[in-house]
């Protein structure tokens, strides 16, 4: 349990007027605990949410949308986050039919992966991709350039196309 919950029972129990026995009753019935202090944050917030007619008093901070997690690094990757990846991308002059395909070397050098995998990745690529955008960082290679590259590390992004290797 939060200090915060336990203030705020505390305060319900003052505005209610319960004596100190009647209020150790009322745990011991309800939530099988001798002390408030005792209570997990899941049962402290159900007594509050009972004492206040079944609404939840309004917190100070924000709530988070659905699907922003940021405990979850592992976790796939949201449709919001490919998104801003794509945008990104064609923001950095890729094409929008076969701007994936020829970010993947670049996607891959940000975070490992052709394209990202987990929620950390994405977050990886997607500021890795806005801090090239606030380069003025520029695509500048051509699909025919891209299907003629040996590696991904013939890649020269802002030296203009590449030749094809000439390695043996």
């Amino acid at each position: 349990m939060t200090t915060k919950q336990l203030k705020a029972i505390h305060a319900c129990k003052r505005e209610r007027g319960l004596s100190d026995d009647d209020y150790r009753d009322f745990l011991r019935t309800r939530c099988r605990v001798d002390s408030a202090k005792d209570l997990t944050r899941q049962q402290a917030s159900a007594l509050l949410r009972y004492w206040n007619g079944g609404h939840q008093p309004e917190s100070s901070r924000p709530r988070r949308r659905p699907g922003r997690d940021e405990r979850l690094p592992h976790a796939l990757v949201t449709e919001e986050m490919s998104a801003k990846i794509q945008e990104l991308l064609l923001g950095l002059g890729y094409d929008h039919n076969t701007g994936t395909l020829q970010a993947r070397p670049l996607l891959k050098k940000i975070c490992g992966q052709p394209w990202p995998q987990t929620r950390a990745q994405a977050n990886q690529c997607i500021e890795g991709l806005k801090a090239m955008h606030a380069r003025g960082w520029r695509c500048t290679m051509t699909m025919e350039t891209h299907d003629q590259l040996s590696t991904p590390n013939d890649l020269e992004y802002n030296r203009g196309p590449v030749q094809p290797s000439t390695r043996p």
